[in-house]
């Protein structure tokens, strides 16, 4: 099953130059550049008095988040769906191992953070969380299993460092 979704999405790949550089940019470089730009946006829109606790949430999440994907890859070692199959070319280079997917934990983790402090724009970024993950399957970098778990344990890490937080600092 997870190779037949990875089919799914990687056809779209490989058709269209255009498209194969769109692929590219929403799956490798444009995520960095939203993700400013959303974090930043947020910081005005939320209440000043939770501007700081947002900025921790943001930092110590997306530090565990990035930390435990790394983690997990090591202990899971599962190779990348250009390793496995031979008929997959990626549209850009990736290396290491596959789950979870790092992008997918970090942008989930980051997406749920910004949900918790101000749902409408916590939404979107879900959203172009989503987007990157699909991108990155297109790509031929990520299996969807892969990408699967990197939302989830983004979600977990972002709820569990918010649940830390309140408590912390509440008291």
């Amino acid at each position: 099953m997870n190779t037949q979704l990875f089919y799914l999405f990687y056809h779209l790949a490989h058709h269209s130059q255009i498209l194969d550089r769109v692929i590219v940019c929403i799956a490798d470089s444009l995520p960095w550049v939203i993700t400013i730009l959303i974090v930043m946006y947020a910081g005005i829109k939320i209440e000043r008095e939770h501007r700081m606790r947002y900025a921790w949430a943001l930092v110590i999440t997306g530090a565990a988040s990035w930390i435990a994907s790394a983690v997990l890859k090591i202990i899971f070692s599962e190779p990348r769906p250009f390793v496995t199959l031979h008929d997959v070319a990626p549209l850009f280079q990736e290396s290491g191992f596959a789950f979870p997917s790092g992008h997918a934990t970090l942008f989930m983790a980051l997406a749920v953070v910004t949900c918790l402090y101000h749902k409408r724009i916590g939404t979107w970024f879900v959203v172009v969380a989503v987007l990157i993950g699909l991108a990155r399957i297109a790509a031929g970098v990520h299996y969807p299993f892969d990408i699967l778990g990197g939302f989830i344990l983004g979600g977990v890490i972002a709820y569990l460092v918010h649940t830390f937080l309140n408590r912390w600092l509440s008291k």
